[in-house]
């Protein structure tokens, strides 16, 4: 692989947001109250983080390299290991279908 840093990711919005209620104390609120399917990409092994299906009790989908010691442009090692973008866009809707 060549030593390029990748393209920057874009911003994404918290899952949860703390909020101060007028009294000082702060609280915890999420944006829904319905189960969001969660999609994890590592790279790294898949099921590092496999266990964020049982804490956040939603459906999951795990990317991640399973095989080691390929080489190459990265954009091309992401496809293969299927954690470049389209892989993960697939992913996710496959979850909310």
């Amino acid at each position: 692989m060549r030593d390029q840093p990748g393209p920057a990711l874009p911003r994404t919005p918290p899952v949860a947001a703390c909020r101060t209620t007028r009294s000082g104390s702060s609280t915890r609120s999420s944006p829904s109250t319905r189960a969001t399917p969660l999609v994890t990409v590592l790279d790294g092994h898949p099921h590092t983080l496999a266990f964020l299906r049982t804490i956040q009790n939603v459906p999951v989908g795990t990317l991640g390299v399973t095989r080691f010691g390929q080489s190459g442009a990265i954009e091309d090692v992401y496809r293969y290991h299927r954690i470049d973008t389209d892989s993960i866009v697939i992913t996710a809707l496959d979850l909310i279908h």
